[in-house]
């Protein structure tokens, strides 16, 4: 379960701006994490990602940034 809520949190870096190369370990999980077809259907089912393309975050409710 903290897999997932991490690679949830992790994954708003895009959006925030936030490097994640900074923590290689953190952007390594988060690729890995993304790479699993059960990661995929769900972010597909969220609209996060569509057909074969990457991962477009959403930003989290409280954030002010750009989309």
């Amino acid at each position: 379960m903290a897999d997932a809520y991490l690679f949830a949190v992790a994954n708003w870096a895009h959006v925030t701006g936030i490097d994640l190369g900074r923590w290689p370990h953190l952007a390594a999980l988060v690729g890995r994490v993304a790479a699993r077809p059960t990661a995929q259907k769900a972010m597909r089912a969220e609209g996060q990602i569509s057909g074969r393309q990457g991962p477009r975050p959403t930003p989290p409710t409280w954030c002010r940034c750009a989309a």
